[in-house]
């Protein structure tokens, strides 16, 4: 057998071969990531349907108000001063007056300062109503804060506000301690 008569056998790749295995593989890149957006969002449907609703006792119903604050409000919407109108560019009549009222519009009582422990979040506007009750029952602050995320009303389940951060976290302890829920500190928004 003679050594130098063998020829090695080559392969060539030409540029068009190239480009379509990189075009095969972009294609490929792009399938596989639209294929994961497809399955993130039929999974969430899916958990979503198939997860365990919390089950809790029956709870009483929620204490109403006191027919006694009712005098208490109507005073104090006759004290507020009256709404100011105001009219733009060529909405005023001739010899109109441009504002109505004689007084500043009171500000409307808000309660967003401080922070709140977040306990729960939902879709389910029963199930967060029915950790806010249990909450409630007892003893703790709770309330509803519903969030619009993606399309979708999330139900918020929050105790507070409270005034520091100090105050906040022995409530969050003694909320995981006492439920067993994860909790986080937010600003009350």
């Amino acid at each position: 057998m003679n050594r130098d008569a063998y020829e090695p056998y080559e392969v060539a790749v030409s540029n068009s071969q190239i480009a379509a295995f990189i075009a095969l593989l972009a294609l490929a890149l792009v399938g596989a990531f639209a294929a994961g957006v497809w399955w993130g969002r039929s999974n969430d449907l899916d958990l979503a349907e198939t997860q365990a609703a919390v089950t809790l006792p029956d709870l009483p119903p929620p204490e109403t108000v006191p027919d006694a604050a009712t005098p208490a409000v109507r005073e104090l919407e006759a004290e507020a001063a009256p709404v100011e109108v105001v009219r733009f560019f060529g909405d005023a009549e001739d010899g109109a007056p441009a504002v109505e009222g004689d007084g500043p519009v009171p500000a409307a009582a808000t309660t967003t300062a401080g922070l709140v422990v977040q306990v729960f979040s939902s879709a389910d506007a029963g199930q967060a109503a029915s950790v806010e009750q249990k909450l409630r029952a007892d003893g703790h602050r709770a309330f509803l804060s519903p969030q619009t995320l993606d399309g979708h009303v999330m139900q918020r389940v929050r105790v507070g506000p409270f005034e520091d951060q100090d105050s906040a976290s022995a409530a969050a302890e003694l909320l995981t301690k006492q439920y067993g829920l994860e909790t986080w500190i937010t600003p009350n928004n």
